[in-house]
């Protein structure tokens, strides 16, 4: 009897046995579109984010999520808000940090477990500046966050339109 041996090389294929969650943001701001009087440029504005877990694999570490900052938007983040509108938060896990420069960072170490999710949100003010125009809101999920490892579907984006009534 004669064994013969198959030996099968691929260059640039690792297989591995995946057991890492995989993470993506998702954005939502209400309204979306709105006119404002000329007379009060300020309009409310409700920003939720929501981290769906999409693998069915459980996060394992901290999970940093981060948004650039505005100054025409001003909130403040209540941990203990549990709902905004019909929609519920789990902003009790949640961390917010204003310390740094360019973004508004939100993190948790909670695991959230696979085919799950957290959201978490704020309900704030947005100065339109007597102009009508766009902003678009970016959520970025930090690479490695909760140990996920695929980061094509890292950040989101939403666009608000907003206009001035003359």
């Amino acid at each position: 009897m004669k064994t013969i041996f198959l030996i099968l090389l691929i260059t640039g294929i690792t297989f591995s046995e995946c057991n890492n969650s995989d993470l993506t943001p998702t954005i939502t701001l209400s309204p979306s579109s709105f006119v404002v009087p000329s007379t009060n440029h300020s309009r409310s504005l409700r920003m939720y984010v929501r981290i769906s877990e999409i693998l069915d694999f459980p996060t394992n570490g901290v999970i940093t999520l981060k948004i650039e900052k505005d100054s025409r938007f001003t909130f403040s983040f209540n941990q203990t808000l549990t709902n905004l509108g019909s929609t519920v938060l789990q902003n009790s896990i949640w961390t917010f940090d204003d310390t740094d420069p360019m973004y508004w960072v939100w993190s948790t170490s909670n695991i959230i477990n696979g085919l799950n999710s957290s959201t978490f949100g704020v309900q704030g003010v947005i100065n339109t500046e007597g102009t009508s125009g766009t902003k678009v809101f970016t959520v970025i999920l930090e690479p490695g966050s909760g140990g996920e490892v695929n980061i094509t579907n890292n950040s989101n984006s939403e666009q608000i339109d907003y206009f001035t009534n003359q």
